[in-house]
């Protein structure tokens, strides 16, 4: 809590804290979905996001999206189809 408290201005207004970018890539089957990309910034401190669509939604009580921490540049990142499939396995187990 003591994290949010710091980023509430003085006049209790909506401080931005980050944006998110929509983006396309070419799945498995050859067919173009959309992903978000998400940067938020926390007492100076930048927080790198991607959002993929949970296609295995089957209860309104299962989120629409799932968010995962991006992996940061300087590390060797792995191919975006298996980050799907991890999402998939994932999504299986109803997260």
């Amino acid at each position: 809590m003591r994290i949010l408290n710091n980023i509430i201005n003085m006049d209790n207004k909506r401080t931005s804290i980050g944006g998110l970018w929509m983006n396309t890539f070419t799945n498995k089957g050859g067919e173009q979905e959309k992903y978000g990309s998400q940067i938020i910034e926390i007492n100076g401190q930048k927080f790198s996001f991607v959002m993929f669509k949970n296609k295995n939604k089957t209860k309104s009580t299962q989120p629409d999206y799932i968010v995962y921490l991006s992996v940061p540049k300087e590390q060797p990142a792995e191919k975006e189809p298996q980050l799907e499939k991890e999402f998939e396995e994932e999504l299986a187990y109803g997260l």
